[in-house]
């Protein structure tokens, strides 16, 4: 697990009130959404995705509808490769939630759909990679990318 203090992207943030509601601007999706603690951390991993990984907004998409057997759900970020191929899966939770087996076993079940090299799960404060071996079993690395 690495620290990784997300929060100095904050002040990056487009935030505004709309109805007494705090709204950010997410800058993939081109829209005003509700700031809710997961959201603060989803725009803050963008921003940092960007500046400090170089990563253009065109290879993030986020919240995106993907079907795992019967039902839908929705990743936070995807990211792409220089071919648009899923690259890295991220969960986003909120700086409270302990990034435990039960993240990482979440995303493992949208990556049966996404297929992506890298994983990723981050809180705001910590964040953890895992690439897949060829034997299917997921270890943790070091930045991927």
């Amino acid at each position: 697990m690495m620290k990784l203090d997300l929060l100095i992207y904050a002040e990056k943030l487009k935030i505004k009130i709309l109805d007494g509601k705090s709204m950010v601007w997410d800058i993939i999706r081109s829209k005003w959404v509700v700031l809710t603690p997961e959201e603060m951390v989803r725009m803050c991993f963008v921003q940092y995705l960007m500046k400090d990984r170089n990563i253009s907004r065109n290879k993030i998409a986020v919240e995106k509808e993907i079907q795992i057997g019967d039902k839908k759900k929705r990743f936070d970020l995807l990211v792409y490769d220089d071919h648009l191929l899923p690259l890295m899966a991220v969960e986003c939770k909120s700086l409270d939630i302990i990034l435990d087996e039960k993240v990482i076993s979440q995303l493992v079940r949208y990556n049966q759909v996404l297929d992506c090299k890298y994983l990723c799960i981050v809180n705001g404060v910590e964040v953890n990679f895992y690439q897949k071996r060829n034997s299917g079993k997921w270890d943790e690395i070091g930045i991927p990318i």
